[in-house]
């Protein structure tokens, strides 16, 4: 939705809305639920993924980072953390100049 606000709107406001949104921590990971994928294939059946660059129009990657490394992961429910584990595994694959918006990256990742 915020992708679209941004282009049928002002990628501003949009932006603006997403600071103001996630200003507490359940915010932030509902917010990055909504930016995580999931797709299917044969030999790993359904696979969530994103790329952590999705939201950097709407909210710093960088403080993404940092807020999710003051987390309190006991704290978290099983969604919650998964889409943490599958944010923090997308920066590992952008780290290792791998592509984390292509769905391939995330399942054949071992080869």
């Amino acid at each position: 939705m915020l992708n679209r606000w941004s282009e049928w709107g002002s990628a501003e406001d949009a932006a603006d809305w997403a600071q103001q949104f996630v200003s507490d921590d359940e915010s932030l990971l509902r917010l990055l639920a909504e930016f995580v994928k999931t797709g299917r294939s044969s030999s790993k059946g359904e696979t969530s993924y994103i790329d952590p660059g999705w939201i950097d129009p709407f909210v710093d990657q960088d403080e993404v980072k940092n807020r999710l490394d003051s987390i309190d992961a006991a704290e978290l429910t099983d969604r919650q953390q998964e889409v943490v584990d599958v944010f923090w595994k997308g920066v590992a694959f952008q780290e290792a100049d791998k592509d984390p918006s292509e769905f391939e990256t995330w399942i054949f990742e071992g080869r």
